[in-house]
């Protein structure tokens, strides 16, 4: 029976020049470890999709790919789909290395005792918002929407000097105020939320969605 190695027929009669184009290497944003659950990884050159070859150091591994300017999509579980346009001659050719991380999506199976901001974003005529950037300053966090107008802040590496302690419990220390300025933005859409008492180690839900209203200009000054 002839021998199978990543799904091609062995012949060991046949040498085979392959060169390697492209590695990719994907990185949890929250763990900054291996992603979880299903991933898939394509790349695509001259309009045509190349599937990667996957080795044992969970590299994304593409060989002879044609031209030059590619675009690799990243489809996962629990990650906000990646579509990143790469340069191959831009790339060390010993170490053709792309690594892309990955953000969370709200269904991500955060585990217990993640400090977490859990909301849900709307326009004026009530329609769940796709996409839209939403952001907090003080700590410092950017993230999207999902389709279901869902997002979530997650918050890693807290320091002493990020917390507060009001009658021995611990919370985000935030800005003036303690407040923490939640801001939400989708094409002429604005709004947001100004939060406090953000428990360290809980997950804080809004009680109410984000409703996103058109964008006011300022007006001429003369």
């Amino acid at each position: 029976m002839m021998p199978v190695l990543y799904g091609y027929n062995l012949y060991p009669d046949i040498t085979i020049t392959c060169t390697l184009s492209l590695a990719v290497f994907l990185v949890d944003d929250y763990t900054d470890r291996l992603p979880v659950g299903l991933v898939n990884v394509v790349l695509n050159a001259n309009g045509r999709d190349l599937k990667s070859i996957k080795n044992r150091s969970h590299y994304y591994l593409f060989f002879n790919v044609p031209g030059d300017v590619v675009h690799i999509r990243v489809e996962s579980d629990y990650y906000f789909d990646v579509d990143r346009e790469i340069k191959i001659s831009q790339l060390d050719p010993k170490h053709p290395v792309e690594t892309i991380r990955l953000q969370p999506a709200p269904c991500y199976p955060f585990p217990a005792g993640t400090t977490l901001i859990r909301g849900m974003v709307q326009d004026s005529q009530e329609n769940w918002l796709a996409g839209a950037e939403v952001s907090t300053t003080v700590p410092a966090f950017d993230t999207l929407t999902a389709a279901s107008g869902e997002f979530v802040c997650y918050y890693t590496g807290l320091r002493d000097e990020d917390i507060v302690i009001k009658e021995g419990k611990r919370y985000l220390k935030g800005g003036e105020g303690g407040i923490i300025p939640l801001r939400v933005l989708y094409n002429s859409l604005s709004g947001g939320i100004d939060l406090t008492e953000v428990a360290e180690g809980e997950v804080t839900v809004l009680a109410s969605p984000i409703i996103l209203n058109k964008t006011k200009k300022p007006k001429n000054r003369r």
